[in-house]
């Protein structure tokens, strides 16, 4: 798939096989650091790492169709960002899983699909409020500050309520007082910033990538509608022979 996109127009270019880098860090690094660690940001659930490399390659995939995901609206542009994200966990699902066709194998391929079009649609959210903000006054460190800021507080607001109704919900609620239901929202809230984190430094190849390339950078800012600084646009590398 992705040897498939880099024969598109406008990825040949040296610069555009880069991508293939932080897909390999996100696959392989993270789950090494974790390991060393001995933390998961995004909570102990060992089937994460399974999930790694679907979302890289849909990373991949969507970095490398930047430009044709430029629309009128980010809120368009978005929405096809992680339609890219679900066709390729339900692709990678599908390939991994043909060898045995069955009730159980489609509805792990459609979860698969799902839970990469949840992520990305969290990744989206971060990325489209940090681009509304450095609209104006951009720069690589204050976008990815705001980014991981606005990922944290999203997941605090999806989480602490959920958490706070179903603790008081679950059976022997009622002898539970209010500093035991306000210790179970603090730890929803620690979790999900830790997830926030978590997710941040899994997107953060792609950023670091982002930053640094001729290429990429300006397709990253024009796809968030963030005005491109004029020595970024000027430099000669970031028009190749692809029209950019």
């Amino acid at each position: 798939m992705v040897a498939l996109l880099l024969l598109l127009e406008e990825n040949r270019s040296r610069h555009a096989v880069l991508v293939i880098v932080p897909m390999a860090v996100m696959v392989f690094a993270i789950p090494l650091v974790r390991t060393a660690v001995g933390y998961v940001p995004w909570g102990t659930v060992e089937w994460v790492d399974a999930l790694l490399p679907s979302l890289s390659l849909g990373l991949t995939a969507a970095w490398l169709l930047l430009r044709r995901l430029e629309s009128r609206t980010v809120l368009v542009s978005a929405i096809d960002f992680v339609a890219v994200l679900v066709v390729v966990g339900v692709l990678v699902g599908t390939c991994d899983n043909l060898a045995s066709v069955s009730l159980s194998t489609a509805l792990t391929v459609l979860l698969l699909g799902v839970f990469n079009g949840l992520v990305g649609t969290i990744w989206m959210i971060g990325l489209v409020t940090a681009g509304r903000i450095c609209r104006a006054n951009y720069s690589p460190a204050r976008f990815t500050g705001w980014l991981v800021l606005s990922i944290m507080v999203l997941l605090v607001i999806l989480a602490t309520p959920v958490s706070g109704v179903l603790a008081a919900m679950f059976p022997g609620s009622e002898g539970r007082d209010a500093g035991e239901l306000i210790l179970i929202i603090l730890r929803t809230m620690e979790y999900s910033m830790a997830t926030g984190v978590g997710l941040t430094l899994a997107l953060l190849p792609f950023l670091v990538l982002t930053f640094y390339s001729p290429l990429y950078h300006p397709r990253f800012l024009r796809f968030l509608r963030i005005q491109v600084p004029p020595l970024l646009m000027q430099r000669p590398e970031s028009r190749p022979h692809c029209a950019d």
